[in-house]
Formats: structure tokens, C-alpha cells, sequence
């Protein structure tokens, strides 16, 4: 059984353990569209059939400059928050890697109280990244990489209005954007077992938003490695 059939299963064990647990039908009613769940699945699914699984990790970030509807008001703002993302990396043939990511976006909520009225905006949003690394920089403790890739956002706008004495009033929309991403970053080998990972990239869509991100990687593959040497 070759190492990407191995990746495959991996992978695909991971998915169903996300069923068996009710998770997919949790994001699936954000979600809106089933296109965007195959799509999610075939990010991390796919690239594990051609190339070698050898990092995964979380990260958190800022994403600056995203309005929703392209409305510059600060209440339109996708979030004033970090963001929390998960990532992972395949080794597709040095110096190429290939990383699929997902974003999740805490709300940002605005609301104003007037005497017996009251309004609120809550702005909300999700994205699927796919990025091709270029490493050019390989060192025992620090690759520098560039990188380009597509961005798929996802916002949800909800307002709600309430008078006293009269029925809440409630709209929902929401907006889907494609992007190209652009930019750099550096994987620092803290230990054998995990990295440090430091991105900043800008997303050209509609509106060019500014991504900063800071996480960590467990390195995959040393693990399988160590864990085959131990006999187990």
C-alpha cells in the first residue's frame, strides 16, 4: 500500500469520525450550499492522493479591510476579532507544498438602544483557502516560503429590530467572494515534533483585506516516523 492511498484513508478516517459525531451537520446549516461542503472535503481529501501528509496545525489571526457588501462602515466590519483557522501542509515534490485552510470568523456584533427601540448587526464569515508554498529557503530551524492561492468567503449578515409593542423584524443576506492570495511566511523548527508558522498575505478579491496569521504544526510525519521505530 503506497504512502498515498495511506494519506487517503487518513484522511478520510478524520471525516468520518466528524459524522459520527454530528459535526458536519453543525457547520452544515452555515454552510448554505452543498458545493461548499464538497469543496471543503476536497481540499483536504485530494491533495492527500498525490502528495505526501506531513504537517497539520491551528493558527489565529487578523483579517483587515473586509466590509461586508463592500459598505465601509464600521459596523459592517466581517470581524473586529481574531479569526481561528485550521491547516494542513502537503509535500507535493521539494520545494512545493500544498496547503488547504479553513477560517472560521468570530462575529462581530453592533447594536444601538433608543428608549423603546433597538437594533443589532451581527456579521459573521467563514473561508476556505487553497495555497501552493514555494519554499526558498530551507535551513535546520527556518524555512522561508512564498506562497499563491485561491480564497473562497463565505459572510452572513443578520439584522435584527425590535420596537416595543410591535413584531421583530428579522433579515438575513449573505455574499460569496472569490480571491487570489499573495504573500510570504516562515516555519520555525522549535522541536522535532512541532513547528512555529508566521504568514502574512493579502486576499485581491472586491475589497484587498490583509491577512496576518501566527501558528503551530505538529510534524506528521516525524511522529509516524518515531512511532514506526518504537515497534508499535
Amino acid at each position: 500500500m503506497n504512502n498515498s492511498l495511506i494519506n487517503y484513508l487518513k484522511a478520510l478516517f478524520i471525516i468520518t469520525l466528524l459524522s459520527k459525531f454530528d459535526l458536519i451537520e453543525i457547520v452544515k446549516p452555515y454552510l448554505m450550499k452543498k458545493t461548499l461542503i464538497t469543496l471543503f472535503l476536497a481540499m483536504f481529501l485530494l491533495p492527500a492522493t498525490y502528495a505526501q501528509f506531513t504537517k497539520i496545525g491551528a493558527a489565529t489571526g487578523y483579517n483587515y479591510n473586509y466590509h461586508f457588501n463592500n459598505e465601509q462602515f464600521s459596523d459592517h466590519l466581517l470581524t473586529k476579532f481574531p479569526f481561528i483557522s485550521l491547516n494542513a501542509i502537503y509535500e507535493v515534490n521539494l520545494p512545493f507544498h500544498l496547503v488547504p485552510r479553513f477560517t472560521f470568523y468570530i462575529p462581530n456584533v453592533y447594536k444601538e438602544d433608543i428608549i423603546d427601540y433597538q437594533f443589532k448587526y451581527v456579521t459573521s464569515g467563514f473561508a476556505f483557502d487553497v495555497d501552493a508554498h514555494y519554499v526558498f529557503n530551507s535551513l535546520d530551524k527556518m524555512e522561508l516560503y512564498g506562497l499563491a492561492g485561491i480564497n473562497i468567503l463565505y459572510s452572513h449578515r443578520k439584522y435584527v429590530e425590535e420596537i416595543v409593542g410591535a413584531d421583530t423584524f428579522v433579515d438575513k443576506t449573505s455574499n460569496t467572494g472569490l480571491g487570489l492570495n499573495i504573500g510570504a511566511g516562515a516555519y520555525w523548527k522549535v522541536k522535532d515534533e512541532f513547528d512555529l508558522t508566521f504568514e502574512l498575505k493579502a486576499i485581491i478579491a472586491s475589497q484587498i483585506q490583509l491577512v496576518g496569521t501566527f501558528g503551530i504544526l505538529l510534524n506528521m510525519e516525524y511522529l509516524w516516523s518515531k512511532e514506526e521505530g518504537s515497534g508499535y
